[in-house]
């Protein structure tokens, strides 16, 4: 795709725990998918204001560091389990075997490697010679 995530996640049978990078901008959206009928009605709806609560999470900005979710109770994963206090120590379990992941396999940290994007990443309309993308 054409923007840079640096996301990593790590599951279970029953949670999954997301880890996410450059939290300070929106989702990227591919440039194929930014001139599908169906993302184009999103973003119509997002500038008229008349998204749902869970169609807004694909523009929220900042975004959370961390996600976690029951995936067998909400399989759409829309409700962000990250501060529960009863499952803390699951979610500082699966945090930890992320990190060893990320040991074991030589995994770059998210401040290595930035690239620059090519495209807007909100709309996913392409960069060129007229419309330069935005400075790191």
């Amino acid at each position: 795709h054409n923007c840079d995530e640096h996301i990593r996640m790590v599951r279970t049978e029953k949670y999954k725990l997301i880890s996410n990078a450059y939290t300070e901008v929106p989702f990227g959206t591919p440039s194929d998918i930014g001139s599908s009928p169906t993302w184009l009605s999103l973003y119509k709806n997002k500038n008229e204001g008349k998204l749902t609560d869970n169609q807004k999470l694909l523009f929220q900005v900042p975004r959370d560091e961390y996600e976690f979710y029951n995936i067998i109770e909400d399989p759409m994963e829309v409700n962000n389990l990250i501060q529960s206090k009863e499952l803390k120590n699951v979610i500082n379990d699966l945090k930890k075997e992320l990190e060893e992941w990320r040991k074991n396999t030589n995994d770059f940290p998210s401040t290595e490697r930035r690239r620059y994007d090519n495209v807007d990443r909100t709309t996913g309309v392409k960069f060129d010679q007229t419309r330069l993308p935005p400075r790191l």
